[in-house]
């Protein structure tokens, strides 16, 4: 008989031992229980990838940097300061508007899905970004761009006679080109 036909019957081989009785089919002959559920090379099941989450974690931190080391190093640090720190700590606002997303997200159960880790991923670079923006751009500013500030504002003489002009009347000098041969 055939294994359809035995399989059919209840019956295999011709031996009177009814295949009902097996805990579960047998896969084939001298077989140890068959292959496992899950192979050991097996393709897992791909992850949902959420560009739209990814290009913002991987820009908005960059923004941030640049955005507040700019504004702490150049000409709006110096000519007034507290326009500069009003724009960083919108900045700062900002970063903790997506924190607050992302104890948002997990409060509301969403920690398995793809979003919730790239806003804490975002909020957590954003933060760095900023705390870097504000050190690296306030020592840049005291270091370069203030001595380079003050020396550029104050006034220029191209022709100088040392014989014929007095130091306090240069006082306010940055700049002094002296007439040839004095």
């Amino acid at each position: 008989p055939s294994a359809t036909n035995a399989m059919a019957t209840g019956y295999t081989n011709g031996y009177e031992f009814p295949t009902q009785f097996y805990q579960e089919v047998p896969l084939s002959y001298g077989a140890s229980g068959g292959f496992p559920e899950k192979a050991f090379f097996a393709r897992k099941p791909r992850r949902r990838m959420n560009i739209v989450s990814m290009g913002l974690a991987l820009f908005v931190p960059w923004v941030i940097f640049t955005a507040v080391f700019a504004v702490m190093s150049f000409i709006v640090h110096w000519q007034s300061p507290q326009v500069a720190s009003a724009i960083c700590w919108f900045v700062f606002f900002v970063v903790l508007a997506i924190g607050w997303q992302a104890v948002d997200s997990m409060r509301n159960g969403d920690r398995d899905e793809v979003g919730a880790n790239w806003y804490i991923f975002t909020f957590l670079s954003g933060f760095l970004a900023w705390s870097l923006g504000m050190t690296a751009g306030g020592a840049n500013f005291s270091r370069n761009m203030k001595p380079f500030y003050d020396v550029s504002s104050l006034n220029s003489y191209p022709a100088v006679d040392p014989s014929q002009v007095k130091g306090p009347q240069l006082m306010d000098a940055g700049r002094m080109v002296f007439k040839p041969g004095s």
